[in-house]
């Protein structure tokens, strides 16, 4: 469940569309309201069904995989243009 602050409200309310969190911005932060958020979301099944399908989706992207080969990739550059001068 995010707790946002500055930039990452975008990322907040695209989580929350996808109907996997709560999004409680920092002026409304209260632990008894963050309690009650995430005990609903972890007792709503379809909520546990949407997680589920959102991992599933992420994982099979790759996008992990792909950010650290291309921030590699950049290492391997900087190093052989480096290495020439």
């Amino acid at each position: 469940m995010p707790i946002v602050t500055g930039a990452c409200r975008d990322n907040a309310y695209r989580v929350e569309r996808l109907g996997i969190s709560r999004t409680i911005f920092p002026g409304a932060y209260q632990a008894s309201r963050v309690a009650g958020a995430l005990a609903t979301l972890l007792r709503a099944a379809t909520v546990q069904s949407r997680a589920t399908l959102v991992g599933s989706t992420v994982r099979a992207e790759g996008g992990a995989e792909l950010a650290a080969d291309l921030i590699a990739a950049q290492f391997a550059g900087a190093t052989a243009r480096g290495a020439g001068g």
